[in-house]
């Protein structure tokens, strides 16, 4: 296992972990009920009407899985403690031109 990903979970209130995980269930569960009672058009035969639209939501729904899965691994990689030390060195440098250019 990886220490970043490890250190994040390990540091939320053990209150927190159970609402994210509630919130998770609820949500999936929510998703359920509307494709199996509410969701009517799913007995639609042939080509998708809104063939484009669906491809675009999708591949935006892609897009940001692949940005949350990179960010994962490379807190994994290089840990969570690295990345805060790394902006704030990014923040104070900001900080330091902001003062020049003023």
């Amino acid at each position: 296992s990886s220490a970043g990903i490890n250190s994040l979970w390990e540091s939320l209130p053990l209150g927190a972990y159970i609402a994210v995980i509630a919130v998770g269930a609820l949500l999936f569960m929510g998703a359920l009920a509307f494709l199996i009672f509410f969701d009517k058009k799913g007995n639609q035969k042939g080509r998708a009407v809104n063939g484009k639209r669906f491809f675009f939501c999708a591949a935006a729904g892609i897009g940001v899985c692949a940005i949350e899965w990179g960010v994962q691994l490379i807190i994994g990689f290089i840990g969570s403690k690295s990345i805060s030390s790394a902006l704030a060195i990014l923040k104070k440098n900001f900080l330091r031109r902001r003062r020049r250019s003023t």
